[in-house]
């Protein structure tokens, strides 16, 4: 009885350590073989039609003492909000190389209105800075008193002022401009070209996004997702150094398997023309079902450059902002737009104290939640905010008052997807229950083969 004992009890232990040895690379190589976007497979059917919905909400700037601005006052704001789409996302020209490790495309996003998800109708009206006025004055700045005079008529023909009213569907989707009609024929002989609408995304919905070329993971699957090309470039071309100038990591849908809490995330984002890393922030739960690692920005991506010197590369023209706002005129056809935060969350007190109504805060941080096993992103909330930078001018009427350049808010964005409870559970079961059922075991064998080879030991000493 002693022998049967003490050797069940050896073989358990036996057992229990092969699993503790074994069963983790195994759990691994079944995770790697899995995540490449092989054709035909479920992650590849997943990131080609994804199912989890996506929305895009806006929050419009309003401007609620416009004479008082005008007349050289703070600007007083209120953010008219959300207006919600639903996001259909086709990707298109998908294409491998020879060997399948390189995958080519471009996306369309459609994006359909959610009055049930939304504050009110598209119809509603919003006071914001008027494109037209701030685009055509920026472009003037350092041109002649003679072609200011010239843009300074355009504009009163047009009765175009500073301000403008207008429902939100036009400010975000585009809307035409008899004046901006006026001057397609004028930039044409110049050799120039026109956008036939303004607003803020006025080619954005439905229209065939930019080429990409990314890695599958085929092969190594540590560069999972990782971006090669970008509009067919390998580097950005508009900043001041080649480390601000690189592409890196991937779009932010995925990264590759096994992220550890130490991990920095690389993604580039077009939105803001630049790549970004996030940091792990804590441990969360999705739907009290799968825990996920939370990634977020480090405030150290929004300090300006005596801040944080690696930020010098974002400086334009010679010209470097005060943290937390990013000069993205290069990428946006020159036009003044400058990208943050929103409400400047983040960033330096100056931008906030010359406007009433903001308030900053944590809740409009970036954030990531990732799977760690997988790499994939199962809950998201991207959140940005769109300025134009408006300059004074003696030549402009509505510029006259301004006391300095004033970085002026015109709507914030947040763009989210979370896994449904449903799909988390599926999961949960396929993914994460099998590993944790084989550790309970393991670690069950190894107690039960102690506890045996114990029990043979006492009977021994009887």
């Amino acid at each position: 009885m002693f022998g049967v004992t003490l050797s069940l009890g050896l073989l358990l232990i036996v057992v229990s350590i092969v699993l503790v040895a074994v069963f983790p690379s195994v759990f691994r190589s079944r995770i790697a073989s899995s995540m490449p976007l092989v054709n035909g497979s479920f992650t590849f059917k997943a990131w080609n039609s994804p199912s989890t919905p996506i929305y895009m909400q806006f929050w419009l700037f309003n401007i609620t003492n416009p004479q008082e601005f005008l007349a050289g006052g703070k600007p007083l704001l209120n953010d008219v909000g959300p207006f919600t789409y639903q996001e259909r996302r086709v990707k298109s020209g998908v294409e491998f190389n020879s060997n399948g490790s390189v995958l080519r495309y471009q996306q369309s996003t459609f994006y359909h209105f959610r009055r049930d998800l939304s504050c009110c109708w598209e119809d509603t009206n919003v006071k914001t800075l008027n494109l037209m006025y701030v685009g055509l004055t920026h472009k003037m700045q350092y041109s002649s008193i003679h072609w200011k005079t010239i843009a300074n008529n355009l504009l009163r023909s047009g009765k175009h002022r500073l301000v403008m009213t207008r429902p939100a569907k036009q400010i975000l989707w585009g809307y035409h401009d008899l004046l901006l009609k006026t001057m397609q024929p004028i930039a044409r002989l110049a050799g120039a070209t026109l956008k036939s609408e303004l607003g803020l995304f006025a080619d954005k919905n439905g229209s065939l996004g930019d080429p990409y070329q990314i890695r599958t993971g085929a092969g190594d699957v540590n560069r999972l997702g990782e971006i090669l090309t970008w509009k067919g470039l390998d580097r950005l071309l508009h900043w001041n150094s080649s480390q601000a100038n690189m592409i890196n990591g991937t779009d932010g849908a995925m990264f590759p398997p096994f992220v550890s809490r130490s991990d920095l995330l690389y993604l580039f984002s077009s939105d803001i023309c630049r790549s970004i890393y996030l940091k792990y922030r804590g441990d969360v739960m999705l739907h009290n079902t799968v825990p996920l690692y939370r990634f977020q920005a480090p405030a150290e991506m929004f300090m300006n450059a005596t801040l944080n010197p690696s930020n010098r590369g974002f400086c334009l023209d010679g010209r470097c902002l005060d943290s937390g706002v990013l000069n993205i005129s290069a990428c946006a056809d020159g036009a003044p737009i400058l990208m943050s935060q929103p409400h400047f969350y983040q960033a330096a007190a100056q931008y906030q104290d010359a406007l009433g109504g903001l308030s900053p805060g944590p809740e409009f941080d970036t954030v990531l939640d990732v799977e760690p096993n997988t790499g994939l992103v199962m809950r998201a909330a991207k959140r940005l905010q769109i300025n134009m930078a408006v300059t004074p001018s003696r030549q402009f009427a509505d510029l006259q008052n301004l006391n300095s350049t004033l970085i002026m808010p015109l709507a914030w964005l947040n763009e989210s997807a979370c896994l449904d409870p449903e799909s988390a559970e599926k999961f949960r079961a396929g993914v994460l229950q099998p590993r944790d059922t084989v550790a309970r075991v393991q670690w069950s064998l190894l107690a039960i083969g102690f506890l045996l080879c114990g029990l043979a030991v006492l009977c021994l000493g009887f």
